[in-house]
């Protein structure tokens, strides 16, 4: 792996034959081991870390980490979860334990209530549109609308319609 750092450690099992690199195994057993194993291991018992954040700190590539993750999961366990920018994302922590629970997510009433206090704020032309024609929709629905009269607008004309 440090000999080709462009290359992921899936590539690099796939052309074992082409590259003639040999197949790392764990003494006296017939599983294959990792490169990015020990990496991944001393990276993660530093402290609690998101996959991105691991990634990071072991120097791999995300997919490393993810078949890490999957492969260890009895030695490893979720402490927390964070919301860095939109959804929750585990936090891990080595050793056995118990997986912190997830959080609910927020209602749906909330989210919209969140999306219309960010668009006011951002955006009050859109807003203030969006008010007005919800105005005029809901006036139409209950006949408040007041409307020109043909024979007026036919008695005082078109400029009539706007006093």
């Amino acid at each position: 792996m440090r000999e080709l750092p462009l290359r992921t450690e899936s590539a690099l099992r796939k052309r074992r034959e082409i590259l003639q690199l040999s197949v790392r195994r764990m003494y006296g057993t017939g599983i294959v081991i990792r490169g990015t194993t020990q990496t991944i291991w001393k990276a993660l018992k530093g402290k609690p870390c998101t996959r991105e954040e691991l990634a990071a700190r072991a120097g791999v590539c995300s997919q490393s980490v993810t078949a890490f993750i999957k492969e260890n999961r009895s030695r490893i366990h979720v402490c927390t979860w964070r919301k860095p920018a939109g959804k929750y994302v585990e936090v891990f922590k080595a050793g056995a334990g118990i997986d912190a629970p997830k959080p609910p997510p927020k209602p749906r009433s909330q989210t919209y209530a969140d999306w219309w206090q960010r668009l006011k704020r951002d955006r009050p032309d859109v807003a203030g549109h969006r008010i007005a024609r919800d105005n005029h929709r809901r006036d139409m629905r209950s006949g408040k609308l007041v409307r020109r009269d043909p024979a007026a607008v036919a008695i005082f004309g078109p400029a009539a319609r706007g006093a």
